[in-house]
């Protein structure tokens, strides 16, 4: 918060499935207005993968950066947790949860998921929507 309204350029958010600090896969989502650009592995993604080893992450997690001038992401913050966007990453065709049960229930090891990551994955851009869907008050009335 300090830090972005200095930055003018884009920022990024990497999901990524590490293990034992090892990055496993990921997608970079670039974004735009209100736009997103879900893109293959790029300085951003170098970035997170290292930030990734050095925190020893484990699991699902996000590491977001900013673009200070062109083509030069800078590190923002690590959230050892999912993104709330993380599920963008299926419509590339990347479905990181998925990637994680695999691995955690020992269908899938850490190659095979890194192997399909790059075969399955597909760039596109997207326009994440919000939709509030009111609901009656508890016990049916109104």
């Amino acid at each position: 918060l300090l830090l972005m309204p200095y930055c003018g350029g884009d920022e990024y958010s990497v999901d990524m499935l590490a293990r034992q600090g090892r990055a496993l896969c990921s997608v970079q989502r670039r974004k735009h207005g209100p736009l997103q650009d879900l893109e293959a592995p790029g300085k951003a993604t170098e970035i997170a993968y290292e930030c990734a080893r050095l925190l020893g992450c484990d699991g699902l997690v996000n590491i977001q950066l900013i673009e200070a001038e062109k083509g030069h992401p800078l590190l923002l913050e690590a959230n050892l947790r999912p993104s709330g966007g993380i599920g963008y990453g299926l419509a590339a065709g990347c479905n990181l949860p998925a990637l994680w049960a695999g691995l955690m229930l020992g269908r899938l090891d850490p190659d095979e998921i890194a192997r399909r990551a790059v075969r399955d994955f597909r760039p596109l851009t997207i326009r994440p929507l919000t939709v509030a869907v009111p609901l009656p008050p508890a016990g049916g009335e109104g």
